[in-house]
């Protein structure tokens, strides 16, 4: 049912902003009675405790995703922190009589291992992939150094 001082159509289409400037104008001749008012306020409480419960839910989804991340970052950094420390009991007497260029080669690799060995053991607790590189695919190039020469 049309009222009289509406909007018309034009062209059989109604004109969005005419339509909202005209029950802007409106909204406070319109009178409820007491059942629709009671019926407002109902949806409006319902509407609150909808929003409660989401915002109970998001927290209690935040706090599961945390506590699962919290556990797996805990495994890995133990995982990373046994392996370091098996890496210095091991490595210095293997070191023992190598020149600079032979520790750090030697080192580079059994870090690589240690890491290799962290990422599977994430990937068999998680599931999840850690995305980082080897230090072969990061594509960092290591100079040596030239050997001093005793000034004569």
């Amino acid at each position: 049912m049309r009222l009289p001082d509406s909007p018309p159509a034009r062209n059989g289409y109604y004109s969005v902003p005419e339509w909202r400037r005209y029950i802007t104008r409106r909204r406070g001749e319109v009178k409820f009675s007491e059942k629709e008012a009671l019926q407002i306020a109902v949806l409006k409480v319902r509407l609150e405790r909808e929003r409660f419960e989401l915002n109970e839910f998001r927290q209690l989804t935040r706090r599961r995703i945390f506590g699962e991340l919290s556990n797996a970052f805990e495994f890995a950094f133990q995982r990373h922190v046994s392996e370091l420390r098996r890496l210095v009991d091991t490595l210095p007497p293997r070191l023992a009589g190598c020149s600079a260029s032979e520790i750090h080669a030697a080192l580079d690799q059994e870090l690589q291992r240690a890491f290799d060995r962290c990422r599977l053991d994430v990937l068999r607790q998680t599931g999840q992939k850690l995305a980082i590189q080897n230090r072969d695919e990061s594509k960092d190039t290591i100079v040596p150094f030239r050997k001093a020469v005793a000034a004569g």
